[in-house]
């Protein structure tokens, strides 16, 4: 069975991802699996990016690589603090920030 989406077609073709945020799954014997969105993705930073209107509107300077980073390191500080095993994917190049 699927505990988490699979990404489909749709997605590989827009280039996003199927989860936002934090997903959890409780399994019978109380094990918990958290399922993430990327982190430091630039999937998730088009996803994030204000719109020109936005940026027209928008009181706060700070740059969607700023939110990104500081998005991305509370949910790996939040992962860290809770997680007993902590496994990273990454289908891309190695990230030394990352690890």
């Amino acid at each position: 069975s699927k505990i988490f989406p699979i990404q489909s077609l749709f997605h590989q073709e827009s280039a996003t991802n199927c989860t936002n945020g934090i997903d959890l799954y409780v399994t019978k014997n109380r094990v918990i699996y958290l399922d993430t969105q990327p982190i430091l993705s630039c999937a998730v930073m088009d996803m994030t990016a204000p719109t020109s209107e936005q940026k027209k509107n928008a009181t706060d300077y700070a740059t969607s690589e700023s939110n990104l980073e500081l998005q991305s390191l509370q949910f790996t500080s939040f992962l860290y603090s809770i997680c007993h095993v902590v496994i990273f994917v990454q289908d891309w190049f190695v990230d030394p920030n990352l690890v």
